[in-house]
């Protein structure tokens, strides 16, 4: 309940069941690819607050107005195991819900994963959504974070995302030609057996 107006899209569409990707069926030894790099929470906070610079902006600005349309042909073409997108739950809540559908661990390691530009320098600055604390929240003690991951890099993994890039399972010997044919697209972890956590950042 606030002063920004607020709206909704409402889409009808028919969809070909066999091109389906569910978020719920990645396989132990997959390899976790995301498409675009995160941090346009923090950013779009940054912006309202006059904080942000012109690169982060343009660059926070360039990845909402870049479709997934590529990303999705592709993985059609490629075949993959499973995908999200990553929005209002962030890196790791979306991620959550992959490994909880799938009941599996994914492992992500945090120096891999993209950041847009200045986003650890803007958490430091206290430029954090409310999604920070409700992401957290939500994932509950699922997730299990080393001692070394700064308590800015886990705000930036739990930051929610506007027209967020896709977090892809696939097979490892897919990932190398998906990366190819991919403009931002990166390996940030892997798929591996239920261990007792959802996600273990590493």
């Amino acid at each position: 309940d606030d002063n920004e107006i607020k709206f909704g899209y409402s889409i009808t569409g028919i969809v070909e069941p066999k091109r389906v990707i569910k978020n719920s069926e990645a396989k132990p030894g997959d390899v976790l690819i995301l498409t675009k790099p995160i941090g346009t929470g923090v950013i779009s906070t940054a912006v309202k607050f006059q904080k942000a610079s012109k690169q982060a902006e343009e660059a926070a600005i360039n990845i909402m107005t870049t479709s997934a349309a590529k990303a999705s042909k592709l993985m059609n073409e490629i075949g993959v195991n499973a995908c999200t997108d990553i929005t209002g739950f962030g890196l790791l809540g979306h991620g959550f819900e992959m490994a909880k559908g799938s009941n599996v661990t994914l492992k992500i390691k945090a120096e891999k994963v993209p950041l847009l530009p200045d986003v650890l320098e803007l958490i430091e600055q206290k430029m954090l959504t409310r999604g920070d604390k409700n992401n957290r929240v939500y994932v509950g003690e699922n997730i299990k974070i080393e001692n070394h991951i700064t308590n800015f890099m886990q705000s930036a993994l739990f930051d929610p995302q506007t027209a967020g890039g896709l977090l892809i399972s696939l097979e490892k010997n897919k990932a190398e030609q998906f990366i190819e044919k991919s403009d931002d697209a990166k390996i940030i972890g892997d798929v591996n057996e239920f261990s007792g956590f959802l996600i273990e950042v590493e």
